[in-house]
């Protein structure tokens, strides 16, 4: 795994390890532009937390609760999700279009071989990989039904980045 998470120039790739503050999202996300984005089909759902708390305020309004409400937000893939994170950190975040079934078989090992998984990468499994190569597609149709809209993701990915003095 070290020698895939190694670029030509010798750069680690290896996601650091983040501090609470942003929240396991915000450290994911923060790993992730550390780390690269692996995979040819890779990407993330993102929803805000200020739009999440917007929609709640909108749930217990009357006439809208008690239902249960799926917040997809935005979908963002590949190269254009590298290139998302490179705006927001500063930094040059790496798009590495590695086979999905590479990927796969380094989370299936990483799942057998957990103690020799490298610190920085303890979230690496079968199953957090299928998640990040085949993100679900959004459904936002109840959230905008009521009102609600999601900030880009570039506001989204700023936040995260200045909260955490990220940004170069």
């Amino acid at each position: 795994v070290a020698a895939i998470l190694r670029h030509r120039d010798g750069d680690d790739l290896r996601p650091r390890r983040v501090d609470a503050g942003v929240g396991e999202a915000g450290d994911g996300l923060l790993s992730l532009a550390h780390a690269g984005v692996l995979g040819r089909t890779a990407g993330l759902t993102v929803v805000d937390v200020r739009d999440l708390a917007d929609l709640h305020a909108r749930l217990i309004e009357p006439g809208h609760s008690p239902r249960r409400v799926v917040a997809g937000g935005h979908l963002l893939t590949g190269r254009p999700l590298a290139r998302a994170m490179s705006a927001a950190s500063g930094r040059r975040v790496h798009y590495i279009p590695i086979p999905n079934t590479a990927l796969l078989g380094l989370g299936r090992l990483a799942d057998r071989f957990r103690s020799l998984v490298p610190a920085g990468l303890e979230q690496l499994s079968e199953t957090a990989v299928e998640y990040l190569l085949y993100p679900p597609d959004p459904d936002n149709s109840t959230a905008e039904g009521l009102g609600a809209t999601f900030r880009p993701i570039s506001e989204t990915f700023d936040a995260v980045f200045a909260s955490r003095g990220s940004r170069k």
